[in-house]
């Protein structure tokens, strides 16, 4: 199975996969101090690790919801 068709025959469900990566890295960033000038406080990073949950959920649904969908080969 070749990457490029799979990625290029569901482009929702790569953008939402795209999104969910920089997700993961602006927090990842946040949580090891990596951005300066930017003081780190709780209630932020519990915002950065829900959205990045919620954003894994809705990759793995649009994911399993494109597999689904796909029509026969």
């Amino acid at each position: 199975m070749e990457l490029k068709p799979v990625f290029s025959k569901h482009p929702y469900a790569t953008m939402v996969t795209a999104v969910f990566l920089v997700s993961i890295v602006i927090t990842t960033m946040y949580y090891f101090r990596l951005i300066s000038g930017v003081p780190e406080s709780r209630p932020k990073l519990d915002g950065l690790l829900t959205t990045t949950v919620i954003l894994l959920v809705t990759t793995v649904v649009s994911w399993v919801t494109a597999f689904v969908m796909r029509p026969g080969d």
